[in-house]
C-alpha cells in the first residue's frame, strides 16, 4: 500500500505543479496585456514624434521609402523593409492612429511577456524590483512610446531570442530586427565576432580584448559605413558640447565593477548574457565618441544588457542591481521636477 500512496502523492504533486505554472503563465500573459493596452492608449500629443509617424504611415511615404530601397539591395535592407512592409499592411486595414496604437500594444505586450518569462525563478520581491527595471527605466520605456520602430524592432529581437542558447540564435535575432531597425546591423555584427571566438578556448581578458579591437577598428571606418548603406540617422562627427558623459561615467563604473568581480571571486562564470552585456557595454564606450548613434545602438541592446548584469551571483549583483535602481530614479527625476522624461529625439 505504501508505494500506491507515495505514487498518489507524486501525482498530487505534479497536479499541483502544472496548476502553477499555468496560473503563472496566464498572469504573465495577463500583466503584457495590460502593459500593452495602457501604453498604447495614451494620448498621441503627450509625445514628441507622434506626427511624423502619422505621416510616415501615409501611403505615399510608405512607397517611396520602397522605391528607395529598390535602387540598390544594400540600401534596401538598410532602410528596414519589415518595418515599412509591416505598415504598409497595417496601414490597408487601418486608420493612421489605429496603426501606431497597435505597433506599441505589440511592442510593448511582447516585450513584457518576454521579459517576465526570463525573471522566473528567485525570490518575488527581487524579480518585481528586476521586472521594474527592465520596464519601467525610462531609456527603455521610451522605446514603447517614442521610439516606437526600435520598441517594436527589440520586442521581436527579445522575442526571437528567448533564452539566449546560442550565439547563433544572437545573431538570427538581430539580422532579422534589424529589418526593422538599422542599430541591430551593430549587434549582428557583435553576434558575428563571438560566434568566431566561441570557437577558441580564450581567457575571458584575451576574447575582450579582441572584441575591443575590432569595435575600435569598426568605429574608425564608421563614416565608410554610413556612406555605404545610407544609415538614415545618426551623425559620425557630433558636437562634442552635447555630452554630457553621465552615460559614459555610469558605464565604465559597472564595466569595472564587473572585471573586479571576475577577478576576485571564483565562482564567477561567464555565460552568453553576461558576455554579450560586456560587448554592448565595450561597444557604447568606443562609439560615445564616436557617433550621436551609439546610444541609439546600446538602447536596443540594453534589455539584455541589464538581463546579463542580473545573472552576475553574489553581492556584485546586489551592488549593480542598485546602481539601475538609481539609475531608474535620476532618469524619473525630470518628471517630479513637472518636466516631460520623453523629450530626446528620435
Amino acid at each position: 500500500m505504501m508505494p500506491m500512496a507515495t505514487r498518489t502523492i507524486t501525482i498530487n504533486q505534479r497536479v499541483s505543479m502544472l496548476r502553477f505554472i499555468n496560473t503563472r503563465i496566464m498572469l504573465e500573459i495577463l500583466a503584457s496585456v495590460i502593459f500593452g493596452f495602457f501604453l498604447s492608449g495614451l494620448p498621441h500629443d503627450l509625445f514628441i514624434d507622434r506626427d511624423n509617424y502619422l505621416l510616415f504611415i501615409s501611403a505615399e511615404t510608405l512607397f517611396e521609402r520602397i522605391n528607395i530601397g529598390i535602387s540598390s539591395p544594400l540600401v534596401f535592407f538598410a532602410n528596414e523593409p519589415l518595418w515599412v512592409f509591416l505598415n504598409l499592411g497595417l496601414a490597408i486595414l487601418f486608420e493612421a492612429d489605429t496603426v501606431i496604437r497597435l505597433i506599441i500594444f505589440l511592442g510593448a505586450a511582447t516585450f513584457c511577456c518576454v521579459v517576465l518569462r526570463h525573471l522566473r525563478g528567485g525570490p518575488t520581491l527581487y524579480l518585481f524590483g528586476c521586472a521594474a527595471l527592465l520596464l519601467l527605466t525610462p531609456q527603455i520605456l521610451k522605446n514603447y512610446v517614442v521610439h516606437l520602430r526600435q520598441g517594436f524592432a527589440i520586442a521581436v529581437f527579445m522575442l526571437i531570442l528567448f533564452d539566449f542558447p546560442s550565439y547563433w540564435r544572437l545573431g538570427l535575432a538581430a539580422i532579422i530586427a534589424a529589418l526593422f531597425h538599422s542599430s541591430f546591423f551593430f549587434i549582428f555584427g557583435l553576434a558575428v565576432v563571438l560566434i568566431v571566438l566561441e570557437h577558441f578556448q580564450l581567457k575571458a581578458v584575451y576574447k575582450f580584448s579582441i572584441i575591443a579591437i575590432f569595435i575600435f577598428i569598426s568605429a574608425y571606418f564608421l563614416n565608410t559605413i554610413y556612406s555605404i548603406i545610407e544609415v538614415r540617422r545618426g551623425d559620425p562627427s557630433p558636437p562634442m558640447e552635447v555630452l554630457s558623459g553621465n552615460g559614459f561615467v555610469f558605464w565604465i563604473s559597472v564595466l569595472l565593477v564587473v572585471c573586479i568581480a571576475a577577478n576576485i571571486r571564483r565562482d564567477f562564470e561567464m555565460n552568453h548574457y553576461m558576455e554579450f552585456a560586456i560587448t554592448a557595454i565595450l561597444l557604447y564606450l568606443i562609439y560615445y565618441f564616436s557617433t550621436m548613434f551609439a546610444s541609439r545602438i546600446f538602447e536596443s541592446a540594453l534589455p539584455l544588457v541589464y538581463l546579463g548584469l542580473l545573472t552576475i551571483p553574489g553581492i556584485t549583483r546586489k551592488l549593480i542591481s542598485a546602481a539601475l535602481g538609481l539609475l531608474l530614479v535620476y532618469q524619473w527625476l525630470p518628471a517630479l521636477a513637472g518636466n516631460p522624461v520623453f523629450t530626446a529625439p528620435p
